[in-house]
């Protein structure tokens, strides 16, 4: 009797190329029964044999991206917070009586210095400094007093026109000790801009007021006026002429005494109701001990672009 449970039948092994052909036939019974076509079960192939990497390569690249912009971010910041620092900053070179500071501001360019102190009589002293102006449609408004060792003089208010270099003074401040430790201290800037519809050519505008013309300057010393050599007393005078159209409430003109190319005395003296095509004498005694002047320099002290320093115009 034939046992068939005996018989053995050889099982055939399929090979990657006949699974291959499998998987080739069936995509292309699904091609053909509107199924997926092939190429997106090659990529769908590829995408599973490669996700990993495509993961790795999808991290770094947003790494290395968020790294630049951190870093572009960073340098702004930085290249922001040094900048402010520099415009709120004093960049200052002190050396005895010199003194230098220069300031940076998005509006403004201006720059000042203490430039001497000048003895007068007992204790007390005379300072003066000057401040410059480099914006060319800007007035700055400020108030301003010397440190003397931490000490403040007197609290004064000034301006600076446009391309304007002025000279600062504070009169008979009383000081206890001498020291070269001054500093010029500026604050409570304005800045104000000229309007061009009002102003639209400032050199024209300023030519035309600041029109004064100074005659006769005359110092004598307090030698020659035969004065004790313990008053320390000089007399300084001058013409001066208003060859301006425009009538003032008041002219305060700024007197600066030098000898060679250093100053050895200021002071200030004021004009009231100063008129067009007027001409005053002023006369003015200086105190400290002043023994020689080669120059005498005088600067008005008027704030042209501030209406209220006019009268009637003519």
């Amino acid at each position: 009797m034939l046992n068939f449970f005996d018989k053995k039948e050889k099982v055939k092994e399929e090979t990657p190329a006949d699974i291959q052909k499998v998987l080739e036939e069936r995509a292309n019974l699904l091609e053909i029964s509107g199924g997926l076509p092939t190429k997106w079960l090659e990529l769908g192939v590829w995408y599973t044999t490669n996700k990993k990497k495509l993961f790795l390569i999808l991290t770094w690249t947003i790494a290395i991206i968020a790294a630049v912009v951190w870093a572009y971010c960073l340098y702004f910041l930085s290249d922001y917070i040094i900048h402010t620092r520099d415009a709120q900053e004093n960049e200052i070179a002190l050396s005895n009586t010199i003194q230098r500071v220069v300031r940076k501001d998005p509006l403004a360019d201006y720059s000042y210095n203490f430039v001497k102190s000048l003895p007068i009589d007992n204790n007390r002293y005379d300072f003066v400094g000057t401040i410059t102006n480099k914006s060319n449609n800007i007035w700055l408004g400020f108030n301003y007093h010397f440190e003397v060792d931490g000490k403040s003089t007197e609290r004064q208010t000034s301006f600076v026109l446009p391309g304007e270099t002025k000279y600062l003074l504070s009169l008979g401040q009383t000081i206890e000790s001498p020291s070269y430790n001054v500093l010029l201290v500026i604050d409570n800037l304005s800045v104000n801009r000229i309007k061009p519809k009002e102003i639209p050519d400032w050199r024209n505008y300023y030519d035309n007021r600041m029109s004064f013309v100074f005659k006769d300057k005359t110092f004598v010393s307090g030698g020659t006026l035969g004065l004790s050599e313990r008053l320390n007393l000089s007399r300084v005078s001058f013409n001066v002429t208003n060859n301006s159209a425009y009538n003032f409430r008041q002219v305060p003109f700024l007197i600066i005494l030098k000898s060679g190319t250093e100053i050895v005395g200021i002071d200030r003296y004021i004009v009231n109701d100063f008129k067009s095509r007027a001409r005053k004498y002023a006369e003015l005694s200086v105190l400290g001990k002043i023994d020689n002047v080669d120059y005498i320099e005088v600067y008005p002290d008027i704030n042209i672009a501030d209406s209220s320093i006019y009268s009637n115009i003519q």
